[in-house]
């Protein structure tokens, strides 16, 4: 066989090998949201975090899986927010957490990916924290 080719075959399988074997980078890290709403909004104070697990392969060949908690402070009391991970209700104190697990795809799985939307009353959505 040519020798490119073997080093070819022997970087594809190394590749391969890490991706099957270990946890990925950011498991455990936090990360701040940004507020993106106009300053007139009723959220324009909201703060928020995301820390996200560990990634794993999910399904092969390309899906990512990663459990991530998002906390949100400053948010209208009683309102009802969307984010990746699920929805959350803020309490009196206008805060509120949420639990749960995101896919990506690759070739892009450490990609952050967090938000959080405002439900409205009308149905539709105003995107209050962005990473």
């Amino acid at each position: 066989m040519n020798p490119v080719k073997r080093l070819g075959m022997a970087a594809l399988l190394a590749v391969g090998v890490a991706l099957f074997t270990g946890t990925l980078a950011r498991a455990g890290e936090t990360y701040e949201l940004t507020n993106v709403c106009d300053s007139g909004d009723q959220d324009a104070d909201a703060t928020g975090q995301v820390t996200y697990g560990e990634w794993r392969l999910w399904k092969l060949p390309v899906l990512w899986r990663c459990r991530a908690t998002i906390s949100c402070q400053n948010l209208t009391p009683g309102a009802t927010y969307e984010s990746p991970v699920g929805t959350l209700t803020a309490n009196a104190k206008g805060s509120g957490k949420v639990s749960g697990y995101f896919s990506r795809v690759y070739p892009d799985p450490f990609l952050v990916w967090a938000f959080v939307y405002r439900l409205n009353a009308d149905n539709s959505r105003t995107l209050v924290l962005s990473e």
